[in-house]
C-alpha cells in the first residue's frame, strides 16, 4: 500500500478487514511506501526522516496495527518529467 491511495481510506479499509477476519498477526505481511504528499509543508511528503516517521506512525493507526513487516520509501517515477 502506498501512503497515498484514496486518502489512507484503503488502509482503514485493510485494517479492518484484518481485524474482521481475526488473523493472527504473525501470518499476515504488511508492508508499505511512503513518499507521496500527504499534506501541507515540507515534512508532509518525501524522504525526511521525519516524514517517514509520521508516515509509518498515521498508517499503523489507520490499520489498527502496532509495526509493518516492511516499510519502503518510494518515489514513483512516472511524476519524473522525462526530457
Amino acid at each position: 500500500m502506498l501512503n497515498t491511495h484514496a486518502g489512507g481510506a484503503s488502509e482503514q479499509i485493510t485494517g479492518q478487514a484484518l481485524k474482521n477476519l481475526k488473523l493472527p498477526r504473525e501470518n499476515v505481511i504488511v508492508a508499505s511506501k511512503v513518499f507521496g504528499e500527504v499534506g501541507p509543508g515540507p515534512n508532509a511528503r518525501g524522504a525526511s526522516r521525519a516524514h517517514i516517521h509520521d508516515a509509518i506512525k498515521a498508517s499503523l493507526k489507520r490499520l489498527q496495527l502496532d509495526h509493518k513487516s516492511n516499510a519502503r520509501w518510494c518515489r514513483c517515477c512516472a511524476a519524473k518529467a522525462w526530457a
